[in-house]
């Protein structure tokens, strides 16, 4: 209960053993991740973040990064007695958090691990698990209220386009490059990662009128710590019947392996997109996560781009390869026009 004394430690029971107590609200928090920090902004405590634990180069939210030139909060925090030393009350973090995870103000996270059905809705749910760090239980709960009304009624708008045509057949697709000579096939340096179902993105691609693309395969490439890939010409063939190709990554068609695989009709078409949209990629890690109802509408409107139900909709995160430039951070010298309140 907000504002009483903490329990006697001793008088807890037995599965509550070395049980941790922390007084709310906090007043200074930290993070390993940008991931927590749109969590922390929409509470209303952007002020109360002391300390990042890695560099603020990772960072798009002009706000926080005023304060950090500001000198409001440090950056590259490797230790927990440094995030001590800052007056952190609550660090955000996981268990891959490194020394932080041995700070006294070390709160758990688990990302993105929540399971289907609704898996992206609880995880933007977290939310009103930081709140009650702040005693911002109302703040909390009007945020996620915001995000799932808007899911629910994007959501619906989208399957009234469905209901007069096929749904969207998507190719999901990312690049991981292990260098030549690092794998097994010394000539071989990279392969296409092997969409799965059952997936958050499986159920955002769905939500948005579309249909990701399972392909029946057995990979040909086989990379570091025995993980499997796709070769060019399994892309090339899995994907065939693709309408819209969606690339985690920077699609650059005059490089490879994008030239080995330029043949795709989608790609042909004009109908391919990645996440280097209008704030950069970084911001697709940042806000996504806390913005399925966005991701939601950015996927719809790379499906069909000319349903006037989605009139007034632009890009957040994707970018359309053949018609945008890779977006990018706000330059410091802009910050103050795109944050002009960082009390707001």
């Amino acid at each position: 209960q907000c504002g009483t004394t903490p329990p006697d430690a001793s008088a807890l029971p037995a599965y509550a053993a070395g049980a941790r107590f922390m007084a709310v609200p906090a007043t200074g928090v930290g993070t390993t991740s940008t991931t927590y920090l749109p969590l922390i902004e929409m509470v209303g405590e952007r002020n109360s973040l002391k300390a990042y634990g890695s560099t603020f180069d990772y960072v798009t939210s002009p706000c926080l990064r005023r304060l950090f030139l500001a000198g409001e909060i440090e950056e590259n925090v490797a230790t927990a007695a440094r995030y001590d030393e800052l007056g952190v009350d609550a660090l955000f973090a996981t268990q891959w958090g490194g020394d932080a995870v041995n700070a006294d103000s070390f709160v758990e996270m688990s990302d993105i691990r929540e399971k289907m059905p609704n898996a992206v809705l609880k995880t933007a749910e977290y939310v009103e698990y930081v709140g009650l760090f702040f005693n911002r239980e109302q703040e909390a709960a009007a945020a996620i209220k915001h995000i799932v009304d808007n899911w629910l009624c994007s959501k619906d708008v989208v399957a009234e386009i469905v209901e007069e045509r096929e749904p969207a057949k998507v190719a999901w697709l990312s690049y991981y490059a292990w260098g030549a000579g690092n794998g097994p096939v010394a000539d071989i340096s990279g392969g296409w990662n092997v969409p799965s179902t059952g997936t958050w993105v499986e159920e955002i691609i769905e939500a948005a009128g579309g249909k990701m693309i399972i392909p029946d395969i057995t990979p040909e490439r086989t990379g570091p710590w025995g993980f499997s890939y796709l070769s060019d010409a399994q892309v090339l063939e899995a994907f065939a019947e693709a309408d819209v190709v969606l690339f985690i990554g920077a699609w650059d068609a005059t490089a490879e392996p994008f030239v080995s695989v330029q043949e795709l009709p989608a790609v042909k078409n004009g109908r391919l997109f990645d996440n280097q949209g209008p704030r950069g990629s970084y911001d697709w890690f940042e806000r996504r996560v806390v913005s399925p109802d966005g991701v939601l509408q950015d996927f719809a409107l790379a499906f069909f781009p000319e349903e006037a139900a989605l009139a007034g909709l632009e890009h957040r995160w994707l970018r359309d390869v053949a018609t945008m430039a890779p977006g990018a951070r706000v330059p410091d010298s802009e910050l103050e026009a795109a944050c002009p309140d960082v009390n707001a």
